[in-house]
């Protein structure tokens, strides 16, 4: 799975848990409401490592979203 595929897939989860509130996403411009809640998204991905090896092992991503 690639980062852009982890990245789609988290996202996806977090709108699917439907907070109602107004979020900045990475890369697209957001204004902030005043004096109201509002998060902001971010995938802070750690060095991929090896999970299995060979030809067509695995990597392990892992980070913070």
């Amino acid at each position: 799975m690639s980062l852009i595929d982890i990245n789609a897939a988290l996202v996806g989860a977090y709108q699917g848990a439907a907070l109602g509130l107004p979020t900045a996403y990475e890369g697209r411009d957001f204004q902030a409401p005043p004096a109201a809640p509002w998060a902001q998204l971010w995938l802070l991905p750690a060095p991929v490592a090896v999970n299995t090896l060979g030809d067509t092992g695995d990597d392990l991503h892992t980070g913070i979203l």
